[in-house]
């Protein structure tokens, strides 16, 4: 057996490329949907005066939906007991901030006209949460009708109900569904 060491001058290396594969999962896309929550009452023939929560609607969000925020935005109509439209001087929309850490809670101390606002929540897939409908400086109100819209896509609607102070005297509150066309 005769071993012989040979010299190599070339080095020759290939390359083996792959096709891409194209992405098997659909970009995502949100759908919006609405409730309503509805509210009259003249009984008293007065405005009502009540402060914070006033809705509490509760959500599930849905499993493998992309982490990020997702907003519950608020439309309210409202009306005094003369039947003259009021009009909020600021609505705040919520944030709801699925896997994407902690959010901080709307702030609406230094507001001195009438705001309608929603919670911010931090939450994960799979959780469910209350989300809050608050107002701050109610001028007096009879009725309502306040829609809130949310990506139905990333969360389930429950159910939703009167609360705070304001459900004391909700006796007729109509949580109700669909989309409002304006």
């Amino acid at each position: 057996v005769v071993t012989e060491a040979v010299k190599v001058t070339n080095v020759v290396t290939s390359v083996v490329t792959k096709p891409v594969e194209k992405a098997t999962t659909p970009a995502y896309v949100a759908k919006e949907d609405g409730r309503y929550a509805m509210w009259l009452d003249i009984s008293e023939d007065e405005n009502f005066f009540f402060e914070n929560e006033m809705i509490t609607a509760k959500f599930k969000v849905k499993e493998g939906i992309p982490d990020g925020d997702y907003k519950i935005k608020i439309s309210p109509d409202l009306s005094d007991v003369a039947g003259v439209a009021i009009y909020p001087e600021k609505t705040i929309d919520g944030t709801i901030r699925v896997n994407n850490g902690t959010i901080e809670a709307v702030d609406v101390s230094k507001e001195t006209g009438m705001v309608f606002y929603g919670d911010n929540i931090a939450c994960k897939q799979g959780d469910t949460f209350d989300f809050n409908i608050n107002i701050k400086n109610n001028s007096g109100l009879v009725a309502f009708c306040i829609w809130f819209y949310f990506d139905s896509n990333a969360m389930e609607f429950i159910e939703a109900q009167p609360s705070g102070t304001f459900a004391e005297i909700a006796r007729n509150t109509e949580i109700g569904g669909g989309k409002n066309k304006d």
